[in-house]
């Protein structure tokens, strides 16, 4: 959803079954990151529309950076809960608003 009209669908497919570079959890949320060669080396934030995601209770956003062939997913807690370790395991509704 937040890279639509910037990475070409099949761009986003290829790099979606890339090995994660790094992922760095913080306790309030987690940064993954992807490299390919077809991502863009310019830096470009994409965070419209609000992605949110909804999981036993917590509200998360999320927030795609582009840069340097580089892709990091960012998920952030919107509520007073922090992220736990296993949400990336969690069945999580996702819906833009």
């Amino acid at each position: 959803m937040l890279t639509k009209g910037v990475l070409p669908p099949a761009v986003l497919d290829t790099v979606a079954n890339a090995s994660p570079v790094t992922y760095e959890y913080t306790g309030a949320g987690y940064f993954l990151t992807l490299r390919h060669a077809s991502l863009p080396k310019e830096r470009i934030v994409c965070d419209k529309p609000r992605v949110v995601g909804r999981s036993e209770g917590l509200e998360t956003g999320f927030i795609v950076f582009l840069e340097n062939h580089e892709l990091t997913l960012e998920c952030h807690a919107w509520s007073q809960n922090s992220v736990p370790e296993t949400y990336r395991d969690q069945d999580v509704a996702i819906v833009a608003t």
